[in-house]
């Protein structure tokens, strides 16, 4: 049984508190919003959605060890749930 926290981003409501399964979580909803774009969107839309979603080495590998799982999901929920926001925010201005 999962209950959900109040504070919990919407996005990932039904992810467990593995930092990993998150971050796939994240990389679903990456592919949905890119799917959502027309075909033949420019570059400079791409440019910036790569800017804003793509990440050189993922957070959840840069988190310390120290950290709680249930404090590094915490962290990582919110995290990505910003970026979500800001390319669905882009993806709008396509449409």
């Amino acid at each position: 049984l999962r209950v959900l926290r109040p504070s919990e981003p919407r996005d990932f409501r039904f992810v467990p508190d593995d930092p990993e399964a998150i971050y796939l979580a994240y990389m679903d909803q990456v592919a949905g919003l890119y799917g959502a774009v027309p075909a033949g969107n420019s570059a400079a839309w791409e440019a910036t959605m790569q800017e804003i979603t793509e990440e050189g080495v993922p957070l959840f590998e840069q988190l310390p060890d120290e950290l709680s799982r249930r404090e590094q999901a915490r962290i990582l929920k919110a995290y990505y749930s910003e970026l979500l926001n800001g390319a669905r925010q882009l993806t709008k201005s396509t449409k």
